[in-house]
């Protein structure tokens, strides 16, 4: 059976597969699933015919043939998961229907319907088969054929033809309304007008139209969709009389989750409100929800109508007065003090109204607060604030009991450490996969390293994968354990034959194609090769090193462990069992690996370094003992002999990045700019002049950071200068913004922070420079800022630099996402906890960002209220310098926006009993000058 049907496939022969197909049974036809999978592949794959034209191996012939196949054989799961091109045309189908209907037909349809491809099934087919076939298409489908073909119409229907149509007049035009479409994106006016036009010519019922129209708005549809019934709504221009008999449709909107919506439905309140027939106890029920809203238009409308409904004395005045105190909820200004002056003009400040606005007290501003002097008696406007506020806090030690890593104690230990390491990869599991094989690979029998099958068998697959080719840790680990295999396959091939046949055959499959294109533009190199053939970027020239130290260990027998091992998560290393290593590598009379050394070095926590220092002094001599003094005693001088520069200069940028140690200038180290190994260069916001796609002269604001490229050292290069080669543009280096490796940033950025977990710096600012001026985000971004944020929470600086305020600042504002927002708002609450926050400074960074409004100034100012505000005293005056910081870098023609920001600051001044800085005194009487008089001149009196 499978033999005829490759010879009907190799002819291609239309006129024998379905014949051949008919006289399957269900056992048969399944059985022939794998083998049309198998030749799609083949017969699929696209190579190129001519310059730039590709087309698939199979003729056209053979495609229709597996397409026939496929309806014929392939059930629900297998055709939902074959891609949209190699799936059976709706012309063949038309052609099968009368022969044989799938179970997966309908279901097949409204997948790809709701897809961004399109099956090519037009509506009035749909009816055709409808008519014909025993098929139920859901309405859901319906709707998505016929609003799918519509966005096809100019070059096969007319608009009127499809909606004139009988079956569509009478039931499929309220599917539309029931069910998720594409509408809004196929010609959304001509929809309109289509609409409009069947309610005046009577074709179909406008009450009801207009009644969908509002009902469409509550059925989880996305925000666009919603948006456009909404505006549909409007479009059909329904008369007062129509809005009063639709008045349950309009009140179910305002509980819309959209804002469009409950805006429309506003302003239509706004004009019925002094109709008798306006249903205004119900309205009054929704004033607390809508006073609630985050969205200022919609509190402001309502505010409008309750003042309408105040004034004509309609209504309950009381149930509504005592509604109103909701807007305090909010801290605008303008809608606080709106609010307040209808109180003060219709409400009486009784005992009994006085104690309801009393809950909400904290949240009234303090200009608000003197105008209702009255209503809260005894209110102390200005809150006290102490002269000396201080807030003890604990810091957290980064070497403690519940963040030590499990090293495995036996074998089976081992085992299932591996297993789970390449399940849920920690940013340490490299490293200790490195460790356990130097541990374990000639410390038992041979027989036991099948149980191991498991663990390299899932690790193979990913070293046939594309992505892994931008991630270092796998890549790297992946080359190191082909080299292992091949020790023991040379040692015991018997006994790991199983475990490396796969391994063998990715790799002969990745030599093959490597062969066949080495003469083409874009060659392609192999993932999988010995460590010492890797052709990859320099930045894995560190990590390169390590494994084949490892490698060199286990074919020698060398048990000795790495240094750069960590002991404690995420990548820390107790300085104690630093020294402990070290020492063992004296008494042996070994000397560590270069690079192991460095990153270890790197890695060394500094944070209680006392029982290190005194174990240095007993255990270590000569360089060692020097170098080891040096790092873990601050304000040390280096002395003693330096045969090792990189490890003394790893040392110098670990310890105190910043600072210039004139007994190293004899290094070959001198021309490296240190600003940028150490992150601790200034930056700038400068004018880009450039071009757009027409050729015409644009300028828009970029950053730039104040340090010049360097060139990597050939000779006895330091790790982090590698590290960072990821940031230089030449052959094969991989740019660290680049999509590729923004793709796998989840376990790119911990690879790369946690290498240089105290200096951090010279990876953020780079991140910082390229990603902070982005306007629009694509989502490969999203996810490199995303994860590095997370990890700037993990492991940011004790000290800040200019670059670390540079990416705290743009974490708050630079793109509208909570969860980066919140890292950052944590990481300043963390610090100005421990009063290591300069606040003033945090504040001059987003000034100088904000000063070309890079980004919009209300992502800072929501930010303040949702995060920041109020959390205690101190964190009050802390947000009172930041803003001054900001205020004093401004440009002094206002940006949008920069009045919500004096309001904020104003408030500020009230509750911490504060007067204006003298810092930002000379913008303040800048602003004097503009429309922000209003505000300005109180600040300055």
């Amino acid at each position: 059976m499978k033999k005829q049907f490759l010879e009907i496939l190799t002819a291609g022969d239309k006129d024998a597969i379905r014949p051949f197909l008919r006289q399957l049974n269900e056992k048969e036809k399944k059985s022939l699933i794998p083998v049309i999978k198998k030749e799609s592949e083949r017969l699929y794959h696209f190579v190129e015919t001519s310059s730039n034209k590709y087309s698939p191996v199979g003729t056209p012939e053979q495609i229709s043939v597996l397409q026939i196949s496929t309806y014929y054989c392939f059930d629900r799961k297998n055709i939902m998961q074959t891609r949209i091109w190699r799936s059976p045309s709706v012309t063949i189908i038309n052609d099968l229907l009368a022969d044989y209907i799938p179970e997966w037909l309908e279901d097949y349809f409204l997948q790809i319907e709701l897809s961004d491809f399109h099956s090519g099934l037009r509506y009035p087919m749909l009816l055709e088969w409808i008519k014909q076939y025993p098929l139920n298409f859901t309405p859901e489908c319906i709707a998505n054929v016929f609003v799918n073909t519509m966005s096809y119409r100019k070059n096969e229907f007319k608009i009127g033809e499809l909606m004139n149509n009988p079956v569509f007049l009478k039931e499929h035009i309220w599917f539309i309304f029931r069910y998720p479409t594409e509408i809004h994106r196929r010609y959304s006016g001509e929809w309109y007008k289509g609409f409009k036009e069947l309610t005046s010519t009577n074709k179909t019922d406008r009450p009801t139209l207009l009644r969908e129209s509002l009902l469409a708005v509550n059925r989880n549809f996305n925000k666009v969709l919603t948006g456009w019934f909404a505006d549909l709504f409007l479009y059909l221009q329904p008369t007062e009389q129509e809005l009063i008999t639709l008045q349950d449709e309009l009140f179910s909107t305002l509980t819309c989750v959209q804002t469009k919506p409950v805006n429309n439905t506003l302003g239509i309140f706004k004009k019925l409100v002094t109709n008798d027939q306006f249903r205004r106890e119900e309205f009054t029920g929704y004033i607390p929800q809508l006073l609630a809203a985050e969205t200022k238009s919609i509190v402001n409308t309502t505010l409008g109508i309750i003042q309408q409904m105040l004034k004509n004395k309609t209504g309950n005045q009381k149930e509504i007065l005592s509604a109103l105190t909701n807007v305090f909820i909010n801290k605008d200004e303008s809608l606080q003090k709106k609010a307040a002056h209808l109180l003060i003009q219709y409400a009486a400040p009784d005992e009994e109204f006085s104690a309801s606005l009393a809950i909400f007290e904290e949240n009234i501003l303090s200009n608000v607060k003197v105008l209702l002097a009255n209503f809260l008696p005894g209110n102390n406007i200005k809150e006290k604030t102490p002269d000396k506020i201080s807030l003890v806090t604990t810091e957290k030690r980064i070497i403690r009991e519940d963040n030590q890593i499990s090293i495995p104690e036996t074998y089976e230990d081992y085992i299932f450490f591996f297993n789970q390491a390449v399940d849920l990869p920690e940013p340490y599991f490299a490293d200790h996969i490195f460790s356990q094989l130097i541990r374990w690979t000639n410390n038992i029998p041979e027989s036991s390293y099948i149980q191991q099958e498991s663990a390299f068998r899932k690790i193979c697959k990913q070293m046939d994968k594309y992505e892994t080719r931008y991630t270092p840790s796998l890549r790297i680990v992946g080359c190191l354990l082909y080299d292992y295999l091949l020790y023991l396959n040379s040692k015991y091939p018997e006994q790991t034959k199983k475990i490396f046949t796969p391994w063998q055959k990715i790799r002969e499959e990745q030599k093959n194609r490597e062969e066949e294109s080495k003469d083409q533009d874009y060659p392609y190199k192999a993932i999988l090769t010995p460590v010492a053939e890797m052709d990859c970027p320099a930045f894995y020239n560190g990590f390169r090193e390590i494994a084949l130290c490892v490698k060199q260990k286990i074919e020698s027998g060398d048990t000795t462990p790495l240094l750069s091992t960590p002991t404690h998560t995420p990548c820390w290393i107790d300085p104690v069992v630093l020294i402990q290593r070290v020492a063992l590598y004296q008494q042996s009379d070994l000397e560590p690996n270069n690079m192991d050394m460095q990153l270890a070095i790197q890695r060394c926590t500094l944070d209680d370094t006392a029982k290190a220092l005194h174990l240095v002094e007993k255990e270590l001599t000569g360089e060692y003992k020097a170098l080891f003094r040096f790092l873990l005693k601050a304000n040390t001088k280096p002395t003693g002999i330096y045969n090792h520069p990189t490890w003394w200069r790893t040392a110098a940028l670990t310890r105190s990045p910043g600072e210039h140690f004139p007994e190293f200038n004899h290094f070959i180290y001198s021309n490296i700019l240190w600003e940028k190994l150490s992150g601790s260069c200034g930056w700038e916001v400068y004018i880009r002049e450039t071009t757009n796609y027409k050729k015409e002269p644009v300028r828009y604001p970029d950053i730039k950071l104040n340090a010049t490229p360097y060139k990597l050292q050939t000779e006895k290069p330091l790790f982090i200068e590698s590290l960072l080669s990821v940031t230089q543009k030449g052959k094969h280096n991989i740019p660290l913004t680049g999509h590729d490796f923004c793709n796998n940033a989840k376990m790119n950025i911990p690879f790369f922070l946690c290498c240089i977990p105290n200096n951090i710096s010279p990876i953020t600012s780079i991140i910082a420079e390229k990603l902070i001026p982005y306007s629009y985000w694509e989502m490969p971004e999203k996810k490199l800022l995303f994860h590095t944020m997370e990890w700037f929470y993990q492991l940011y600086p004790k000290v800040f630099k200019s670059t670390d305020f540079l990416f705290l600042a743009g974490g708050m504002i630079c793109i509208p996402d909570k969860t980066v927002s919140n890292y950052a708002v944590q990481i300043w609450i963390e610090k100005v906890n421990e009063n290591t926050m300069d606040s003033f400074e945090l504040g001059k960074t987003i000034g100088r960002l904000e000063y070309y409004e890079l980004h919009p100034l209300k992502r800072f100012t929501d930010l303040v209220y949702e995060s920041m505000w109020n959390i205690n005293p101190l964190h009050n005056q802390a947000l009172l310098k930041l803003i001054e910081g900001i205020i004093t870098e401004s440009n002094p023609e206002p940006i949008k926006n920069t009045k919500k920001l004096l309001e904020i600051y104003s408030e500020l001044l009230a509750i911490t009993s504060n007067r204006t800085g003298e810092e930002v005194i000379h913008m303040l009487k800048q602003w004097q000058q503009t429309p922000l008089k209003k505000i300005v001149t109180p600040l300055l009196v």
